[in-house]
């Protein structure tokens, strides 16, 4: 990653979480890793909103491209300011943190039933469980609790955990 910019482009220490987050690989080996990264980018960011939202499978068209895109629609998490989405999953696939306009990604994704948490919430829920330390440093969390499970609690939107352990609407999943 060589280039890790902040929503107005400057670089720095204000990504400190972020970055922490994405050298750590902080939720890659149980899955969230959009959730830790977003709230990560929120933790840096003033005037951001962490969001969650159900996406729309793969089309035929894409899985053609590449065979292993689930078609079935599944909840991820993104960060917004003002009229503008920061997905910082895409870091490695961009080489950099890219802003893209609001309804762009919302019809490109086929976002829905988007919810979000507000940054003084995110801050409280921070300071409960030890988030900044975990994403910094990599220090375990002060809970046993899932850290996603809370979040989308939260903001209240309904979820289940598909067979293959992803997180999907209710409809489609498992458990």
């Amino acid at each position: 990653m060589s280039k890790l910019n902040g929503p107005t482009g400057q670089r720095g220490p204000q990504l400190r979480h972020l970055r922490g987050a994405v050298a750590n690989l902080v939720g890659s080996s149980g899955g969230g890793t959009c959730f830790f990264r977003s709230a990560a980018l929120v933790l840096d960011v003033p005037g951001t909103e962490l969001c969650f939202g159900v996406l729309a499978g793969a089309t035929d068209e894409e899985r053609a491209a590449n065979p292993e895109a689930s078609p079935t629609r599944f909840i991820h998490s993104w960060v917004e300011r003002g009229a503008t989405v920061y997905s910082p999953t895409q870091i490695e696939r961009e080489g950099e943190l890219i802003p893209w306009p609001k309804a762009f990604y919302y019809e490109t994704n086929g976002v829905n039933d988007a919810r979000t948490i507000k940054r003084p919430a995110l801050l409280k829920i921070s300071e409960e469980i030890g988030l900044s330390a975990h994403l910094r440093l990599g220090r375990p969390l002060k809970t046993d609790a899932s850290f996603v499970f809370r979040l989308l609690d939260t903001a209240g939107l309904p979820y289940a955990i598909s067979q293959d352990g992803g997180l999907v609407p209710p409809e489609f999943g498992g458990t």
